[in-house]
């Protein structure tokens, strides 16, 4: 899983580089899409820095989960409000709403891993008793099923 999510980590921040450089450069192609969907063009520098900070986030979150996972949620938020300016501002061309929905997406992908490799990474780092045999202090082992005391009563 974690082969996955530093694929799709990768493949997200390589993907956002560009749109990211071309709000930070107030590319022509940025501003007029800004004015298109009712965005102030002066303000263009805050999405260059969300993008800027969820590229570095999730990159970041390979090595620690919880950055990951919050980075990839910033995005997931971003994207969906891009969206929402799109359908406020009734942008219905295809490989718009497609581009938009596709960051989303993929957004969303890293988050789903971050969470899934988070819970795996952490329960891989609690401490665990020195001895091999189950503790028998905390009810039902799960790993039988059984209560730790019934299992073992029944031992000859």
């Amino acid at each position: 899983m974690i082969a996955v999510l530093s694929i799709a980590t990768v493949a997200l921040a390589v993907l956002l580089i560009p749109s990211a450089w071309g709000k930070a450069t107030r590319a022509e192609r940025q501003v007029e899409g800004m004015r298109a969907v009712g965005f102030p063009p002066s303000k263009l520098w805050l999405l260059a820095l969300a993008e800027t900070a969820g590229i570095l986030g999730v990159l970041l979150g390979l090595w620690w989960h919880p950055l990951g996972a919050l980075a990839a949620l910033g995005l997931v938020a971003y994207f969906v409000g891009a969206l929402v300016f799109l359908m406020r501002a009734h942008i219905t061309k295809a490989s718009v709403l497609a581009s938009a929905g596709l960051f989303l997406l993929l957004s969303s992908a890293v988050l789903l891993l971050h969470l899934g490799s988070g819970a795996t990474w952490a329960s891989s780092t609690e401490s665990r008793p020195a001895s091999s045999a189950p503790d028998t202090s905390r009810g039902p082992d799960v790993r039988c099923g059984l209560s730790c005391r019934t299992a073992a009563s029944s031992l000859p």
